[in-house]
């Protein structure tokens, strides 16, 4: 039996099962590597450069970083695991402790798939995020049984999602938005 039949059996607690299901098997056929174009900061700054490249990390435990002063970044490697989301919300926590974030962005293009399992530990991060007073998320979601992840997210807290299949794009948005004579 398959990885996602064997998660699809322990994952009945409404209201996302069936969604689950769906994300499970969906996870288990889509074993693919991905590229991954992630941002690195300034020496000595503590802030990104849009769009420049960094290495992988080693243990591939996810980044979190301000991306900007307004944004605090989150830059997903590998597979998306408990032990991984729970690092990255306590990352985020130590770094809200610093300044309030206006806006929350997650790069997803190097994670390769996730757990299952990793709903409520997901949904822990973006709802510390909500009640730090960010109201969107911007992401950049290459595979689509991640996208479909992070729009259920999302609307379990609320958050609206601004979903980019490149860097690029989502990076552009966020230097529109950012601009105080951009339409909205």
């Amino acid at each position: 039996m398959s990885e996602g039949m064997l998660s699809a059996r322990r994952l009945f607690d409404p209201p996302l099962a069936g969604i689950e299901v769906f994300f499970s098997l969906a996870v288990a056929t889509s074993e693919r590597p991905r590229k991954t174009s992630i941002s690195t900061g300034r020496a000595g700054t503590g802030q990104a450069e849009y769009g420049a490249q960094s290495r992988r990390p080693v243990d591939d435990r996810p980044r979190v970083y301000w991306l900007d002063t307004q944004t605090l970044a989150i830059d997903w490697f590998g597979r998306v695991t408990v032990e991984k989301c729970e690092f990255a919300l306590h990352e985020s926590e130590r770094l809200a402790q610093q300044r309030v974030p206006t806006r929350f962005f997650s790069d997803t293009s190097g994670a390769s798939n996730y757990d299952v399992g990793i709903r409520r530990s997901a949904a822990a991060i973006l709802s510390l995020v909500r009640t730090l007073g960010v109201a969107e998320l911007v992401a950049v979601v290459e595979s689509a049984p991640i996208r479909m992840f992070a729009a259920t997210m999302a609307f379990v807290t609320g958050m609206k999602l601004q979903a980019f299949s490149s860097r690029r794009d989502a990076l552009s948005y966020l230097n529109q938005i950012k601009r105080p004579d951009a339409s909205p």
